[in-house]
């Protein structure tokens, strides 16, 4: 894909910061347009968003090994979390 990012690609890693621990729609949102805008992306951007998404979901499981609540939220929320890490790690090439 050669179309340029229509926004500045600190404004998506922000998205991506401030849907973690949200408990709604934008969840969805955000990981959908992370997919859509990847190939745009520079190796920086994508090395940051990787690791903060990797650091965040990490962070849930830890906690609910100790028994404290859900970081991410529910379940379903967490797999798109999960999901997003997925495809970067195999399908985002």
């Amino acid at each position: 894909m050669d179309a340029e990012l229509p926004l500045p690609e600190w404004i998506l890693v922000d998205a991506v910061r401030y849907a973690f621990c949200r408990r709604s729609y934008v969840v969805g949102d955000t990981t959908r347009l992370v997919r859509r805008v990847w190939p745009m992306l520079s190796p920086k951007a994508r090395e940051v968003i990787v690791r903060d998404v990797e650091n965040e979901v990490g962070l849930h499981d830890r906690m609910a090994k100790t028994g404290s609540p859900r970081w991410l939220g529910p379940e379903s929320i967490v797999r798109e979390w999960r999901s997003l890490i997925s495809f970067l790690r195999n399908g985002a090439n």
